[in-house]
């Protein structure tokens, strides 16, 4: 997590301006308390199918104009990535940073924060928190591909491979339960939301 964290940093224009939330278990605390960051401590863990419930905890604490889902197996690969997203027009409400793993997809979202108060959270049906937000954006016209690019290691920035969250990750996505008609009737609901802020 601290070289992940270490790549946004080292390559924002602006570095002080970046504001770190970090997403902790309760066995994760010792690990991160004196990092200078703010984090969360869910009361239990959560684990990769409730990953919605982190992020969207994290946005209560966020000062900033944007929020910026991350994963700490991605590395940040180009120099001013910040002053990139700060730069787009107020019609795009997400923006979507370049994966080398997945070009097609949107894996990391950098959402404006009108838009998730708008829906009441950064993601409150689905653990798929990425593809929820590039499905609003295409629907809605609001999302924009940036030239800043993502080195996401699905296989995790160490290399061993023993983290938890990233076992539980390739037990399945569950992708027809995001597909189904419950959680995309909800989705529609939200895409009609962002319509009306627009």
């Amino acid at each position: 997590m601290e070289k992940s964290v270490k790549t946004l940093l080292d390559l924002a224009d602006a570095p002080e301006d970046v504001e770190i939330l970090l997403g902790l278990d309760p066995d994760d605390v010792e690990n991160y308390r004196n990092l200078p960051h703010t984090y969360f401590v869910a009361p239990e863990r959560w684990g990769y199918a409730n990953l919605h419930r982190y992020y969207t905890a994290l946005g209560d604490f966020a000062q900033g104009e944007w929020l910026f889902l991350w994963n700490d197996d991605a590395l940040m690969e180009t120099q001013g990535w910040d002053t990139e997203l700060l730069s787009l027009p107020s019609d795009v409400l997400v923006a979507d940073f370049q994966s080398f793993h997945s070009p097609s997809l949107c894996c990391f979202p950098a959402v404006r924060v009108e838009a998730v108060d708008a829906v009441g959270g950064f993601s409150l049906h689905t653990n798929h928190c990425d593809t929820y937000w590039q499905d609003i954006g295409h629907a809605t016209g609001t999302i924009r591909a940036l030239n800043s690019y993502v080195n996401h290691q699905r296989y995790d920035v160490s290399g061993q491979n023993q983290d938890t969250t990233w076992h539980e990750s390739q037990a399945g996505y569950r992708t027809s339960e995001y597909y189904g008609v419950e959680i995309q009737h909800l989705i529609g609901l939200d895409i009609e939301t962002i319509r009306g802020i627009l």
